[in-house]
Formats: structure tokens, C-alpha cells, sequence
């Protein structure tokens, strides 16, 4: 009954072992998860501004276009008929090289407007992989989190169930010392009556049917111990199959 015991009381504790070693699994998931979700709200935040920010230059480019569109227009015309408020040669040439910096300042523009697009379809792409990234995380967190919860639950059981099998073979077991005191007490009174009855003593009755009786409480006691020996093998099948599942 201590063997039974103790060996029960070390699967207890390898059971709690297991059942602390899945909430420390679980916790550690939801701290992974909660940073993977920071991480992705940074970059959101960051491809936000960096996407106002090439909306602005793309704004500020169209708004240049029509002015330098005109420009070219005056300069592949070489007619200043539309310029007659203007008397002064130096102004066309102010003009001209005006002209010719915004057409630079329109490619380079242009160059910047295509980088920043690009760029901007770049960060779209990652940002959709990193969405994908996360919904992907979420739902193994969320299968991993289901299947600790399941195992607790099964500890949980497993552990109930160890705690309601000892109260039982503890209960069992002084039933049986019990019975088995008895037909102890038994066996020793009939002892002492035979005893005393083969040693001579007069006032002393004899019991013809002693040794039936005691043949009666022997088998009595075997049976017991076979009733003991049966609930230990259905313990064990009980442990292994705890053990199995």
C-alpha cells in the first residue's frame, strides 16, 4: 500500500510537472505573438508616412507639368508674339534658362516620382507578405494555444482521477485490514480453544467443528487476498492506461 502510494504520488508530481511545463509553452507563445503584432504595426506606421510622404512629390510634380509643358511649347516655336508685354531681350533669355531648369527639375522629378513608386509598390508587396506573415501566426498561435489548453485539461482529468483512485485503494485497502483483523481474531480464538482442548483442560468446551471453521477461515483469507491481488492488477491497467493516453 506505501509502494502503490509513492508510486502514485510520483506520477501526481510528473503531472504537474507537465501540466506547468504547458502554461510556461503558452505563455511564452502569446509573448511572441504580441511582439510579432508590434512589429508589424511599426512598419505599418512607417509605410504610412513614407507613403504621404511620395503622395506629396507625385502632387508637386503634376502641379509643374502644365507649366513646363508651356515652356517646351515656347521653345520648339521659337514666337514671342504671345510675349509682346515683354521688351527686353534679357528677359527671354531669363526665360529660356527658367525654362530650361524646370525641364530638368521635371526628369529629375519624374526619375524620383518612378523611384518612389516603385518603392512605394515594394513596401505595398512587404507589407501584404508581412499581413499574410501574421494571419499565418495568428492561426497557429490560435491551434497551438487550443492544443495546450487541451493537454492542460487532460492533465487536469488525469491528475483527478490519480486523486479519486487513491481515496478508493486507500478505502479498499482498510476494508481489507480490516477483515483481514478479523479473521486474525478469529483464527487465534479457535487456536485457543483447540489448544486448550487437547492440552486437557476440563473447563474449556470443546469445539467439535474448530478445524471447519478454521478451514472455512482460510479460505476465507484467500479469498481476500485474491480480491486484494485482483484490485492491483485492475490499478496498474488503470496507471497504464493514464500513462498510454
Amino acid at each position: 500500500s506505501k509502494a502503490q502510494a509513492a508510486k502514485d504520488e510520483a506520477h501526481i508530481k510528473l503531472l504537474t510537472a507537465r501540466l506547468e511545463e504547458a502554461q510556461r509553452l503558452l505563455s511564452e507563445s502569446v509573448k511572441d505573438t504580441l511582439n510579432k503584432n508590434a512589429e508589424v504595426q511599426a512598419l505599418e506606421v512607417t509605410w504610412l508616412a513614407e507613403r504621404d510622404h511620395l503622395l506629396s512629390v507625385l502632387a508637386t510634380v503634376q502641379e509643374n507639368i502644365p507649366l513646363v509643358s508651356e515652356m517646351q511649347a515656347i521653345d520648339r516655336s521659337g514666337s514671342y508674339t504671345d510675349l509682346s508685354t515683354m521688351k527686353s531681350t534679357c528677359v527671354m533669355k531669363d526665360l529660356r534658362r527658367e525654362n530650361e531648369l524646370l525641364k530638368r527639375e521635371a526628369v529629375e522629378a519624374e526619375e524620383l516620382r518612378a523611384m518612389y513608386e516603385s518603392q512605394c509598390q515594394q513596401i505595398e508587396q512587404k507589407m501584404c507578405k508581412l499581413r499574410e506573415q501574421k494571419e499565418a501566426a495568428e492561426q497557429m498561435f490560435k491551434e497551438r494555444n487550443q492544443k495546450l489548453l487541451q493537454q492542460i485539461e487532460m492533465l487536469k482529468q488525469d491528475i483527478k482521477r490519480l486523486e479519486e483512485r487513491r481515496r478508493t485503494d486507500v478505502q479498499g485497502f482498510q476494508s481489507d485490514i480490516r477483515l483481514l483483523k478479523n479473521d486474525v481474531k478469529t483464527v487465534v480464538h479457535q487456536l485457543y480453544k483447540i489448544t486448550m482442548a487437547l492440552s486437557g483442560v476440563d473447563d474449556v468446551p470443546v469445539d467439535i467443528s474448530a478445524l471447519t471453521e478454521m478451514q472455512a477461515v482460510a479460505t476465507l483469507v484467500r479469498s481476500v487476498q485474491r480480491t486484494v491481488a485482483e484490485t492491483k492488477r485492475k490499478i496498474m491497467r488503470l496507471e497504464n492506461d493514464i500513462n498510454n493516453h
